[in-house]
């Protein structure tokens, strides 16, 4: 069953290494993500639906180790260029800082003003 929400989608091209069973397995891009969920596209194949997967945010931005982003997410769809993922953020605290960490992480330039984004209740 595909789960889709009625809440925004915001465009953006954010580079993730996607994690595995706690292995780091593939890179992809988050093409578009709301705050319950985001498509990824990758060359990786092995992904199965309800799989749980681990992404961590690629940036130079994030300089540090104690800067590293992490998203636990869950695989509702998947696609020929990747797959769409439901978001495991349970705290509003944490995805407003997850949301905002967003505006922080350079874009490719083509996609650099759409990543902005408020959380709303």
């Amino acid at each position: 069953m595909e789960h889709r929400h009625n809440t925004a989608r915001h465009q953006c091209n954010i580079k993730v290494l996607i994690y595995k069973r706690g292995n780091p397995i593939a890179f992809g891009r988050i093409k578009n993500f709301s705050s319950q969920g985001m498509l990824v596209e990758t060359d990786f194949n092995d992904i199965h639906l309800t799989q749980l997967l681990k992404f961590e945010i690629i940036s130079d931005r994030l300089g540090s180790s104690s800067d590293r982003i992490f998203i636990d997410a869950l695989v509702v769809h998947i696609t020929k260029n990747g797959f769409g993922a439901e978001m495991d953020i349970p705290i509003t605290e944490h995805a407003e800082l997850f949301f905002s960490s967003f505006k922080a992480i350079p874009m490719q330039p083509e996609n650099r003003k759409s990543c902005a984004v408020a959380v709303g209740h």
